[in-house]
């Protein structure tokens, strides 16, 4: 085997092992931003969008059980108050 043709496949495996250790600091590199972004954010009270909508769907559920509530007490109190119309004496 010629010396050059050992010397190539030499840098072809040192360019293949610079190659995958630039990869593997790229992502450890975006996955300290990506941690550093979020410690940020959440220090200012930024939230992610995900979370946001969550918390809006979460709240109009919880909206509108409370006006089924609301409709179930007047009408609780309408019925009361109708029972004491009719017996004003209990009412006393």
């Amino acid at each position: 085997m010629p010396a050059y043709r050992s010397l190539f496949a030499g840098f072809a495996q040192l360019a293949e092992e610079v190659g995958q250790a630039s990869r593997a600091n790229r992502e450890l590199f975006e996955q300290l931003v990506a941690a550093e972004v979020g410690r940020v954010a959440a220090r200012l009270g930024v939230v992610a969008a995900t979370d946001l909508r969550a918390a809006r769907e979460r709240l109009d559920v919880a909206e509108g059980e409370l006006d089924v509530l609301r409709l179930e007490l007047d009408d609780l109190q309408l019925r009361v108050a109708t029972l004491e119309a009719a017996l004003p004496e209990v009412a006393e």
